[in-house]
């Protein structure tokens, strides 16, 4: 073997090993441990925004960092229009979410998301929703997590 075939071979033997080994070996610093909640186990509590409706907190908090919740509603259910300072990732796991833009509410205005249906609400977009039979979604994101109502009026917490 050549000497410049030597180098080449030397050169790419450590390159692979190099990347091969970067998932390998013990993580330093300190372990989160592994975090799981089985469906009995979800404390649900009254939505402080929408009569009917209740909310679970998988993880983190609404205020920062990661969050994950769980909103139940009851057939029939409206959020008015609102918008929300941070983008928010939804899945539908029961039921219908009608979903629409904008800032006045409307029905007919809405795309229909079924059970196992994914949809992302960008940050400060205007947008409402009704719900088609009693409706579980899962909401998750980076906080902080705000509502902000369209039309103050609107908004339960200023009454």
């Amino acid at each position: 073997m050549t000497l410049r075939a030597w180098c080449f071979a030397a050169a790419l033997s450590c390159a692979c090993s190099s990347s091969l080994s970067q998932g390998s070996g013990t993580p330093s610093g300190p372990a989160t441990p592994p975090a799981g909640l089985n469906l009995e186990d979800i404390k649900w509590r009254p939505s402080a925004l929408y009569s009917g409706v209740q909310v679970g907190d998988l993880e983190g908090g609404a205020n920062t960092g990661p969050y994950t919740l769980r909103g139940r509603f009851p057939a029939g259910a409206i959020e008015r229009p609102h918008w929300h300072p941070t983008m928010g990732h939804v899945t539908v796991l029961a039921g219908v979410v009608h979903f629409g833009l904008g800032e006045h509410f409307d029905s007919a205005a809405t795309k229909a998301y079924r059970a196992g249906a994914f949809f992302i609400v960008p940050a400060h977009v205007p947008h409402f929703l009704w719900m088609e039979g009693e409706t579980v979604i899962q909401n998750h994101g980076q906080g902080p997590y705000e509502v902000v109502f369209v039309d103050p009026k609107d908004d339960p917490r200023k009454h």
